[in-house]
This record gives structure tokens, C-alpha cells and sequence, in this order.
């Protein structure tokens, strides 16, 4: 049966291929929206800050990578930004993982409310590269983050994405 290796602190080119993803698909989001006007790229950006902070919080201060370099470099901002929450289970705020889903979703949405109304290549072009970049974040994070984290016993990817003989 295979073991995994959970890591203490992720090492520091897991953190960086995911910001890396991440930024392209604000970037690409970022550039979709700015079809749809300037106001929709600002609330966008807003969104993705608004996000980022309320998840530390509430989110990233219950985790055991608190403090430390997890898969997403979060656990570090957080431990600079908030104190430890003891009070509640990393688990306890699973529902909040919706909000972080719309960053993709919204230029997603965009996009094809785009190619539906005026097909263009470079609209399609935008799709396909948000697409990939969708699936690759899924598949570091599954891959990278997911199989080495503290927290994987409690999370609701390990009940939809991983065989159970990789938790051992």
C-alpha cells in the first residue's frame, strides 16, 4: 500500500507554480472582463483581495500549515496577518471554498456569455487558455497540495477526488 508524505512545510516551488496559476487566471479573467468594461474589471479585482483575506482568516487560521509554507503560501500570510483560531476545526469552514471558486468561474461565465453573443477566435482563444489553466490548478492541487497536506483526513477532497489507498 502506498504512504504518502505529508510535509511540515511544502517546499517552496509548490506555493510559487500555485501563485503562479492563480495570477494567470485573474490575468486571463482580468483580460476577458475588459471586454465587458472597465467597472466589472475593478469589481473583479476587488472580489479576488476580498477573497484572499476573508479565506486566510477564516480559513487559513484554523489550518495546521498556519505560519508555516503551505501548498498555496497562504498558511505564511495568514501567520503574519491574523492569530491562530483554536476554537474552531479546519473543517468547520469548508462552505467559505465556494467564494475562491468564483475567481475562475465569473471570467468562465464571461467568456462564453462572449463567444455566445459575437464568436471571435481570440475569444475562443481565451476560453481554451482558461480552461487549461483550470485544470492544471486542479491537478497541482490534487497532486501537490492535497496528498502532502496536515488537513487531507477532514477535507472534502479526499472523499471526491483521491483513492482512499493513497491516504494510508
Amino acid at each position: 500500500m502506498l504512504k504518502r508524505k505529508v510535509w511540515e512545510d511544502y517546499p517552496i516551488y509548490v506555493p510559487l507554480l500555485r501563485e503562479i496559476l492563480n495570477l494567470s487566471i485573474i490575468g486571463v479573467g482580468v483580460l476577458i472582463l475588459m471586454r465587458l468594461g472597465s467597472g466589472l474589471v475593478l469589481f473583479y479585482v476587488l472580489y479576488v483581495l476580498f477573497v484572499v483575506f476573508l479565506l486566510t482568516k477564516l480559513r487559513c487560521t484554523r489550518c495546521y500549515h498556519h505560519g508555516r509554507l503551505c501548498s498555496t503560501g497562504f498558511g505564511k500570510l495568514a501567520g503574519f496577518l491574523y492569530p491562530r483560531d483554536t476554537k474552531h476545526r479546519f473543517v468547520e469552514g469548508l462552505a467559505y471554498n465556494f467564494l475562491l471558486f468564483l475567481v475562475p468561474l465569473i471570467p468562465l461565465v464571461a467568456v462564453i456569455f462572449l463567444l455566445i453573443e459575437d464568436f471571435t477566435y481570440l475569444g475562443l482563444g481565451y476560453l481554451l487558455v482558461l480552461l487549461l489553466l483550470m485544470a492544471a490548478t486542479l491537478a497541482e492541487h490534487l497532486i501537490l497540495g492535497c496528498l502532502h497536506c496536515h488537513e487531507l483526513e477532514g477535507c472534502l477532497t479526499r472523499r471526491f477526488f483521491l483513492r482512499r489507498r493513497d491516504c494510508a
